[in-house]
Parts: structure tokens; sequence; C-alpha cells
């Protein structure tokens, strides 16, 4: 054998040495309860909390879909032998999306219950939420599409390190809002019949930075913001918005809301008397399945 070749050997035996040894001792840190757990408090099992919004009016079924992929997802590891041979269980406390003690306080059960990780869909309330898992600081993913949630990890990047977010910031649907409907001018044939758009927006902090975002791009965009019409959850009746909608005519119409139900509610209402030739664009909750069982063929067309 050369002494090329020989080098080279020795190199991949030392790679494959130094490979082993990591795997090894993997499996070794494994046995041990994660740093966050006390080995008193840990089992066999990895314990994963799910705060789920189950008795709210509003929520649930945006959290089902989370929870119902969760369980999913245990059924087949553990079907697989587990993590490392340890079986995944759930932990789902009932959590109030909008109020920030319950999200604070869902949390805080979870600590309790001394789970490995904690995995949430969103809260509106992310701070409080945020805040209670740093004192615990296991694995905490969320999807809270929301720039304050983002800024807070900025602003203490040591204290939230332990926090990971799943999606980008809700601005995005503002600023990309006129960018979209410049693209469906210029590539898809749009014809708007006039530059106005109109702005139906919910009250909620999320809702009211999308709006924001949408105020800042709009004149980028040579559209202009003929008006914002406030509703506030829960809408029993859009006939107020649509008589408005009808009165501003503008010719686009963006509704920044979040309740599937209520954007079904709003597309079976509009159908009936729609504003002639405005494109309308439905933001978040026609991608929850809740949204086509409730509207049926009424949601065609946004």
């Amino acid at each position: 054998m050369s002494k090329k070749n020989e080098k080279k050997l020795n190199k991949k035996q030392q790679t494959r040495r130094k490979i082993l040894k990591g795997v090894a001792a993997g499996a070794a840190i494994s046995a041990f309860p994660a740093p966050w757990v006390r080995r008193v408090d840990a089992s066999d099992k990895i314990l994963l909390g799910v705060p789920s919004s189950l008795s709210t009016p509003y929520g649930v079924a945006d959290d089902q879909d989370h929870l119902n992929g969760s369980i999913l997802a245990q059924e087949e590891i553990n079907a697989a032998g587990g993590i490392l041979g340890r079986e995944l269980e759930l932990f789902v406390p009932d959590v109030d999306k909008l109020n920030p003690e319950s999200c604070r306080q869902t949390i805080a059960a979870c600590i309790d219950k001394k789970v490995h990780a904690i995995s949430n869909a969103f809260l509106f309330a992310p701070i409080p939420a945020m805040d209670e898992s740093a004192k615990y600081k296991c694995p905490y993913l969320q999807g809270n599409t929301q720039r304050n949630a983002t800024e807070a990890y900025k602003a203490e990047p040591e204290k939230y390190s332990h926090v990971l977010q799943t999606d980008p910031s809700e601005v995005n649907y503002g600023w990309t809002y006129p960018l979209w409907l410049q693209q469906m001018e210029k590539e898809q044939g749009w014809k708007p019949k006039n530059r106005k758009i109109h702005i139906v927006a919910e009250q909620v902090g999320y809702n009211q930075t999308i709006l924001k975002a949408a105020k800042e791009a709009i004149p980028k965009y040579d559209f202009e913001l003929a008006e914002v019409t406030d509703i506030q959850y829960p809408v029993n009746d859009w006939s107020p918005v649509m008589q408005r909608l009808k009165e501003v005519d503008a010719g686009a119409i963006m509704i920044d809301h979040w309740v599937a139900s209520e954007y079904a509610a709003f597309c079976k209402q509009f159908i009936s008397d729609p504003v002639k030739d405005s494109l309308v664009y439905l933001q978040y909750g026609p991608s929850q399945p809740e949204f086509l069982e409730l509207g049926g063929r009424a949601t065609e067309g946004f």
C-alpha cells in the first residue's frame, strides 16, 4: 500500500472512530433526563406539552388541526419503537388564546407536569407564555405569526434561546398584499375597476399589525387605501360591513380577520349580493378546513 493511500485509510478510520464515539455518547446522554428535568422527576416516557383551545368559542378548529398532527406523529413514532426506545406521550392543557393570564398559566401547567418540550399552534398573547417558559427552558416550538414575539427574541436572545418560531411574522400579510395585487394585474390579467383598497380589520393585535403593515406598503404600489372598516369578534351579522363595502366600491377588498367560521359566513352573505367586479382577499382563515366545510360552494372565487 502506498504511503498516500495509507494516510487516507488512517484518516477514514480516525473519522469513523470519532463518529462512533459521538453516537455512543449521544446514546448515553439520551438515557439521562433533559437538563431542565430533574432526575427524580424523569420517567421513561418523553412528555410533550401541547397547549390547545378545547373549550373556548374560538380557536378550537385551529388548535385541533395542530393537535391532530401531534397525535398522528405520536402514534407513528411510538409504533416505530419510540424515540431511542422511549414512548412519546402528550399532555394537552386547555388554553384561552386571547387571554394573557390563561396563556401564561397553560405554560406553567406544562412546567408543573415536567414536560420535556412544548409545542403550541399559536397564542394571541405570546409574550406572557414565552416569559413563563423562560423559567424552565425546555424547547418551546410555537406557531405565533407575530412580530412582537420575534422582536422580544431579538431584544433578549439569551432569555428566549429555547423558543423556536415556525413561521414568519404577520407583517408579511400586510406588506405583500399590494405586491400580490400588482402581480395579479401584470401577470394574471386582472383589470381593477379603480385603484382603491378597502380593508376590513378585526381588533386583535395580530390583525392590527397586518393593517399597519398594509398601510405602509399600499402607497408604494400605486394603490390607494380608501377606507378601513373595524370589526370585533364575534361578528354575528355582516350586513353593516356589506353595506359599507358597497358604498366605498373599492376595486380590491381585504378581509383582515382570523376566524374561519366567520369568514365562511361572510362569503355566504357576500355572494348573495356582491360588490360587483371587486377582487376579495381573505387572510389566513381559509387555510383552515373548517372554512370549506362551513362555507361550501359559497367560498369559490375568493
